[in-house]
């Protein structure tokens, strides 16, 4: 192929990419090239975002050889979880696309070839973003395990204004601290806020607003999309480095059924802090197991979170697991799930996206510049593969007739024509 605008493209890394919205698995896979041209090549040094569903994000980080050996699960001081949850090995799925290219490169250790396997993955089973994993030699796509959400936002400027769809979203103005002394003030402005490119950008800015030093975004889905147990809840991000900064994905009850916090729950999908970089934390405060009393349940997982990455929570009758790239790395299962103390999550909650800055967790704020946490995707599954799972008010109203959707309350007659009727 001719050089195009002085830039010799990389044959032997071309790749087919395929931008139909959830693509489906198309055969097995294809043997992966190299570039000779080497680790700094343009052609194969670039690294851009792929538009498209999850099976079309096949965008790759570049790790460190530190990455490469917290990645390793026989390394002893590995973040990932010891449980043996990894899925992979042998068990590869059907493939979507292995060809490589500048956009999904992997460096063999010690060598100057382009788009091979890392000696140390864990094995084979550590996953990278948009399904990537090694096989043998060569990076494999698997298909993807869900591919029909009930409720997702791909953020694609319906209004073509750079606003969020507001049946979807909850735009919080506050100035609180939320219980954490933080430092910002929340706005609803499109200078914290905005949609571009098909990706939510919440900037954290260091600037005067109503008698706070900063401002930042915050957007919850209460009232708009509450979820409970049976679902899966996937967020693809890329977050920023900046000292003081705390992006957080998270859920809260919707109802406050055992009362207050933490006594009603809280899921912690994803936290990062820009002054601890290389690890996400999933975590869980309830009752019993708050950081309070010096019990909360939480593990994390090493990666490069200033790249994308999808992370994502499996919420079952009895357990809570957690997964970045698909990488299981914690799992919450209590003892007993008929006790509220240690098990509240029977009931409805919504998701949270939001840049905090400084506070009892972010710490001392040392940026200047703004920092931005980037969403591209939220979708929500079934697990069961249904699109039947979403938690409704009959849920709350075990042996009555009819609930309300709006307050959740539980009715033995239909009083309002948008009462729901509740199975036997």
């Amino acid at each position: 192929m001719p050089s195009v605008q002085g830039i010799s493209w990389c044959l032997s890394c071309a790749i087919s990419v395929f931008t139909v919205r959830y693509v489906s698995a198309v055969g097995a896979a294809q043997s992966v090239g190299h570039c000779p041209a080497g680790l700094a090549s343009p052609a194969c040094t670039n690294s851009i975002r792929t538009r498209g569903r999850a099976s079309d994000q096949i965008m790759l980080q570049r790790g460190s050889n530190q990455a490469a050996r917290h990645s390793d699960s026989s390394d002893p001081n590995s973040m990932v979880n010891e449980e043996s949850g990894f899925k992979g090995g042998d068990g590869i799925g059907e493939i979507i696309n292995s060809t490589c290219d500048q956009f999904t490169v992997r460096r063999r250790r010690r060598a100057d070839t382009m788009c091979s396997c890392r000696r140390r993955d864990g094995g084979g089973t550590k996953r990278y973003d948009g399904g990537w994993i090694c096989k043998g030699n060569d990076m494999v796509q698997e298909a993807p395990q869900f591919t029909d959400p009930f409720w997702s936002d791909e953020f694609n400027d319906e209004r073509g204004d750079g606003s969020l769809n507001e049946s979807r979203w909850v735009l919080t103005y506050s100035g609180s601290g939320n219980g954490n002394n933080e430092a910002q003030f929340y706005t609803q402005r499109r200078d914290n806020l905005y949609i571009e490119d098909g990706v939510l950008k919440i900037v954290g800015k260091r600037e005067s607003f109503e008698g706070k030093d900063f401002t930042s975004g915050k957007v919850t889905t209460k009232l708009k999309g509450d979820f409970g147990p049976g679902t899966r809840i996937e967020v693809r991000a890329k977050l920023p480095l900046g000292v003081g900064t705390w992006p957080a994905i998270w859920m809260m009850p919707t109802d406050s059924t055992y009362g207050g916090w933490p006594d009603s729950g809280e899921i912690d999908i994803m936290e990062a802090l820009g002054r601890k970089h290389g690890h996400v934390f999933g975590t869980i405060h309830t009752g019993a197991y708050n950081h309070m009393k010096g019990t909360h349940q939480g593990k994390s997982f090493y990666t490069d979170f200033s790249e994308w990455h999808t992370y994502a929570l499996n919420w079952e009758a009895d357990k809570l697991t957690w997964y970045a790239d698909g990488n299981l790395y914690n799992t919450f299962a209590p003892d007993d799930i008929h006790d509220s103390a240690k098990w509240p999550f029977n009931r409805r909650f919504y998701l949270i996206l939001n840049l905090a800055l400084g506070g009892n967790l972010g710490g001392h704020i040392g940026f200047w510049e703004d920092q931005v946490m980037e969403i591209d995707f939220v979708r929500v599954f079934c697990l069961d593969g249904s699109m039947s799972c979403k938690f409704t008010c009959c849920d709350d109203c075990p042996g009555s007739k009819f609930c309300s959707p709006r307050s959740h309350s539980c009715y033995d007659q239909k009083n309002k024509d948008y009462y729901e009727t509740c199975p036997p």
